[in-house]
């Protein structure tokens, strides 16, 4: 039994592949025996198994899984491919790849959302002497002014990636201020557009040369629920509005306009303003730079106010039945120019239904000499006549549309119900004869770089803004707490047990407490609040990961706490990559030290995941470290606000890159217990650890009572020696006896 226990998985779901126990079907591009096969070979190559001695598993996977009809049914055939995959994989656990693995009940075989390492996930470290380059907030600010000269800057794209709460909003609104140029100003939210009109008043600019764009669900129609039914589904909804709108009248010249409708009267108002804001989410409309009614050809100006990636694709999904009732719409209607569409439709209709030889993915190439889109424009009257007729219509006609003149690659995928549908993104396109200005103060360069090739950026990897004085980051480096950790796991009783610490403790009695979490985890923590601290003054506020772009609620907080951190599950990456660039795979993923930047002397190694595509590890750095920075950006650490100190406690054993305080379970409590006024200064710390080498180094032990005394504290101050020694004879494995004196082991 011991020898069995050793040789067999500790990986659940690699142990269910092991021993056949379940039936396996794949989603994804690749084969199931394909796929489970390469599972296989890492599995053995993590085991540090020899070829010869993996052969006979390998095999009977193989013959277990392997379609009858492939090429590489027989197993000599196979032999030689098995192989080269052995040669050329590593042996990381292959956690990535059985996402793409459930058994016959729909459930995954793998239900973590990252590896968890088998051995502790932090260590210490030597920290690095080669410190990146620090540079002061007025010398940011300079940067920032002078990189955002909208009139000396001519047509390209401008990355402007001053850290969060350094003012980057501002500093751009003062260039509109000025210019005489048009501008399309995109944000995420409405109610951040009105905080942008207000300080672009505050800074210099004009009421009458701004225009806030509300959509059909702010306007004083009676039908717009309706309305907005149809613009979702890509019924053309001005067919509704003639049949339907009291707005509607005769006008001078015989043809028909709107009257006080506040949401087409606002085309012809927001075409005369200068600057344009409108909501990011718009983006995805490919007629939204060139639109005449609005103007935004003329617009030589584009800025767009945080982070805008994910709103730079849309996905469409096609199923069997949408395609089937537009090749039935299609059939008989224009035929000459609406031909193309009804051959593009069955093809696709053949490509999803072919149950003899199913692909995973279909490429079409770009017609950009046939564009269909003014022959669809013009059948909007029978779109409309059929639009309850065929309630799936979804605006297929102008996804098909898109298809036949970008092209673009399709793929084959199946739903929770394991019906087949068809998936692609439609992606933005940006004029090349514009400027545009992306304001994303978490924004990872390298991955804007490979979107915008040639763009230009604020500030370099290296550089990092001093923090003020008063701000202190704390990072808590034992646990990731993982989403999976915390929901099926063991770790939120421990998670909740350091909130409650932090919210109990005497320094922060009457101070303001924000916490940010991840939205699955925000009710626990909301309970927890309302159970214990409801009666607390002022209550501590609750609020989750993309929620918080751009709000300034936690400015003047003396507390915070950033609970984990926002990530994706490791094959949403792929969809990540295929979103933002064609044809794209992410390839292994594994965990690797890194380095925490720490404010002390010392620091830690801590276990991250790294992938191994460059790119697709540019996406890990912004979409999840980009969020826990901006999370911090929440309360302004770079600016002296009113007051007299800020803790940050960051929950997360992640490395962002920010200058950190890390410390692990001992030395947070530690910490917690510590009133504000016993707090050793850098300047203090710094002399007692000397000290403390210098008697060690003499006497071969030392104790608070030999620093004290060479320091001559009074007996109060003993605690702050405590607080310096301890943890540093923690990092240095000195023993303690029960005298309470050092010595080295």
């Amino acid at each position: 039994m011991a020898r069995k226990s050793r040789t067999r998985p500790s990986c659940k779901a690699i142990k269910r592949l092991y021993d056949h126990t379940t039936e396996v079907h794949e989603i994804g591009d690749n084969s199931l025996w394909s796929l489970g096969l390469h599972c296989s070979v890492k599995y053995y190559l993590h085991r540090r198994s020899s070829f010869e001695k993996a052969l006979y598993g390998l095999e009977r996977f193989h013959k277990h899984n392997v379609n009858p009809q492939s090429e590489v049914n027989d197993w000599n055939k196979a032999r030689a491919w098995v192989k080269k995959i052995w040669n050329e994989s590593s042996g990381q656990m292959p956690c990535l790849d059985l996402r793409d693995l459930f058994d016959e009940n729909g459930d995954r075989f793998c239900k973590c959302d990252c590896i968890q390492p088998e051995k502790r996930m932090y260590r210490l470290s030597r920290k690095d002497e080669k410190d990146l380059k620090s540079v002061e907030l007025a010398t940011r600010e300079k940067q920032l002014s002078d990189f955002v000269k909208l009139d000396r800057n001519g047509p390209g794209k401008y990355l402007v990636n001053a850290e969060p709460g350094v003012g980057k909003t501002i500093a751009v609104l003062k260039e509109l201020a000025k210019t005489d140029q048009k501008v399309l100003y995109l944000a995420p939210r409405h109610n951040l557009l009105d905080e942008i009109a207000e300080k672009f008043l505050l800074y210099g600019g004009k009421s009458e040369d701004m225009h806030i764009y509300e959509g059909i669900e702010t306007s004083n129609c009676a039908h717009k629920k309706r309305v907005s039914s149809l613009m979702k589904r890509g019924v053309p909804y001005t067919q509704f509005c003639h049949s339907k709108c009291k707005y509607l009248t005769q006008g001078s010249h015989g043809h028909k306009i709107w009257e006080d409708c506040i949401y087409r009267d606002q085309k012809t108002h927001a075409a005369l303003k200068r600057i344009l804001l409108m909501a990011t989410p718009t983006l995805i409309n490919q007629k939204l730079f060139d639109n005449e009614e609005l103007d935004n050809k003329n617009r030589s100006i584009v800025v767009i106010d945080e982070d805008h990636l994910q709103e730079m694709s849309k996905e469409v999904k096609l199923s069997k039945e949408d395609l089937s009732t537009n090749i039935k719409f299609l059939t008989g209607r224009d035929s000459n120019s609406l031909l193309p569409l009804r051959e593009l439709a069955l093809k696709l209709y053949n490509f999803l239904t072919d149950t003899q030889r199913p692909a995973f993915s279909l490429t079409l190439r770009p017609n950009k000499k046939d564009s269909l889109r003014f022959n669809v424009d013009n059948i909007g009257k029978d779109i409309y006549r059929h639009a309850n007729k065929y309630r799936r219509f979804k605006g297929l006609l102008y996804d098909l549309d898109y298809l036949h003149t970008k092209g673009g690659t399709i793929y084959r995928r199946l739903d929770e119900n394991r019906k087949p549908y068809l998936r692609f993104y439609k992606r933005v396109e940006y004029p090349e004869d514009r400027s545009y200005y992306f304001l994303d103060g978490a924004a990872d360069i390298s991955l804007y770089k490979k979107l915008f090739p040639g763009i230009k950026t604020l500030k370099k990897n290296k550089d990092i803004l001093e923090m003020s004085s008063e701000v202190k980051i704390i990072q808590y480096i034992e646990e990731s707490f993982s989403l999976s950790s915390l929901t099926s796991g063991n770790k939120m009783d421990e998670l909740l047990g350091i909130v409650r610490a932090i919210l109990t403790a005497k320094s922060y009695e009457g101070q303001r407490i924000g916490i940010i979490t991840k939205k699955a985890v925000k009710e626990s923590i909301e309970k927890l609040v309302k159970s214990s601290f409801s009666d607390k003054d002022p209550p501590p506020v609750v609020k989750h990961f993309g929620d918080i772009t751009g709000v300034d609620d936690f400015k003047d907080y003396e507390v915070g706490i950033i609970v984990g951190m926002q990530t994706l599950y490791f094959t949403d990456y792929a969809r990540e990559a295929e979103r933002l660039v064609r044809n794209y795979s992410t390839g292994r993923c594994y965990y690797d030290w890194v380095k925490i930047q720490s404010t002390e002397k010392y620091t830690y190694e801590v276990l991250n995941p790294r992938f191994e595509d460059p790119f697709v590890q540019s996406m890990f750095k912004h979409f999840c470290l980009g969020a826990t920075v901006q999370a911090i950006g929440r309360w302004r650490p770079y600016r002296k606000e009113e007051r007299e100190f800020c803790d940050i406690f960051l929950l997360n054993n992640y490395a962002t890159g920010l200058p950190v305080h890390p410390m692990d379970k001992d030395e947070l409590f530690e910490f917690l217990k510590t009133p504000l006024e016993d707090r050793p200064e850098p300047k203090d710390r710094d002399l007692i650890e000397k000290l403390a080498w210098q008697i060690m180094k003499e006497k071969g032990c030392v104790k608070n009572e030999y620093i004290r005394d060479v320091l001559n504290y009074c007996q109060d101050k003993t605690s702050k020696v405590s607080k310096v020694l301890s943890p540093l004879a923690k990092r240095m494995e000195w023993r303690r006896d029960n005298h309470n004196v050092y010595q080295e082991q």
